[in-house]
């Protein structure tokens, strides 16, 4: 039986032995997907490389050609109207953060910085976290309750009702449920 491939159903309830012509199908198949991962890697880089050579024609190349004209506007044979304006971009990184903040208060601009305090509540402390909103509320503060369901946690809950039979509304819950596939290649995709 060297040609034949034994497949394991993923929750073990039985085994079944390929034929040849499967194991070629499915091979074929495999290759199939890793030649689309290879498009799609190849897809995603040639977008990255078209988003870097087009800002540097916008934020490069054109204004200083318009500059070199001597002209700050231009209108194309095509209808389409060139105009160069200012943009601003600004972000402060995590290792020069407390530098930053420290300027924009000693320059009076503390009030860029918004200063958000939070607590996590588990469902069973319902009534401490509406008492901590209370207690903010009375002080003046403004409080923001946001609840929400961890998503790998939810992910999580939903294959373990699902195994055990227990029903779910799916629709609910979103829950979708497939088998995927998964190749491992020495090279990567």
């Amino acid at each position: 039986m060297a040609n034949k491939l034994d497949i394991q159903q993923v929750s073990g309830a039985f085994k079944m032995e390929a034929s040849d012509e499967q194991v070629k199908t499915i091979s074929a198949k495999c290759v199939e997907l890793q030649e689309k991962e290879k498009e799609i890697a190849n897809i995603e880089e040639q977008l990255k490389k078209a988003k870097k050579d087009a800002l540097f024609l916008s934020e490069e190349t054109i204004p200083n050609l318009l500059q070199e004209a001597g002209v700050t506007s231009l209108d194309l044979a095509n209808g389409t109207s060139v105009k160069i304006t200012p943009f601003y971009g600004a972000r402060i990184s995590k290792d020069r953060q407390e530098e930053a903040f420290k300027y924009l208060r000693d320059n009076n601009h503390a009030d860029l910085i918004r200063n958000n305090v939070g607590v996590s509540f588990t469902a069973g402390d319902d009534a401490k976290a509406q008492q901590v909103l209370e207690l903010l509320k009375e002080a003046g503060h403004r409080p923001v309750q946001k609840q929400e369901v961890n998503a790998m946690q939810l992910k999580q809950w939903a294959r373990e009702q699902i195994e055990k039979g227990v029903t779910v509304p799916a629709d609910l819950f979103n829950i979708y449920v497939a088998n995927r596939t998964k190749l491992k290649t020495k090279e990567k995709i």
